[in-house]
């Protein structure tokens, strides 16, 4: 005898593929460059310690280049960036579990998703701001408008995707029943 059980899960949107691809890039460049900030270089494949390098000088990342240490790139009178470390700590041991949290949640359908999300988008975003007021008016950094332009480029979406999953799990959000059969 069968019979109908309702189970709550969420409606697919548009952005969810967004999202997904935003944690799956996450987790790799978090693993592979990110952390390279906090940790020793020899703990890292080398061809992840040369692209980050190559990248640094291209860009003079400020942020990067004072913190993995590559003083030709780096801004003279800056000495440190700790409070960018700290972040950076704050990435590795509690969003890359978070990252990984969220991909089995949502393949999982799970409707537990949602508050978790919004706090990280919210966080995340956050971060973001200073770290952007400081690339964008900080004197003492010496990048090229070009370098500061492709520099911003790179860490906008870490700040306009925690937005949109903000909205998602917040205003954007809905719930459908699933019927299953229950044998």
């Amino acid at each position: 005898m069968a019979s109908k059980v309702d189970k709550a899960t969420f409606k697919k949107s548009g952005l969810d593929t967004l999202f997904v691809g935003y944690f799956i890039s996450h987790i790799i460049f978090t693993i592979l460059f990110d952390v390279q900030c906090i940790f020793p270089r020899e703990w890292f494949p080398k061809f992840a310690v040369d692209l980050l390098g190559q990248v640094i000088l291209m860009l003079k990342d400020p942020f990067l280049a004072i913190t993995v240490g590559y003083p030709q790139a780096a801004p003279t009178k800056v000495p440190n960036m700790v409070w960018f470390q700290g972040m950076v700590w704050v990435e590795a041991f509690l969003q890359l579990p978070f990252f990984f949290w969220y991909l089995n949640a949502y393949f999982t359908r799970n409707v537990n998703i949602r508050i978790p999300t919004i706090i990280y988008g919210s966080h995340v975003a956050t971060t973001l701001v200073p770290i952007l007021a400081e690339l964008v008016f900080n004197p003492y950094f010496e990048q090229t408008l070009e370098q500061k332009i492709m520099t911003a480029g790179i860490y906008i979406p870490y700040f306009i995707i925690p937005l949109l999953l903000v909205y998602r799990y917040s205003i954007g959000f809905e719930m459908v029943n699933v019927s299953k059969k229950r044998q």
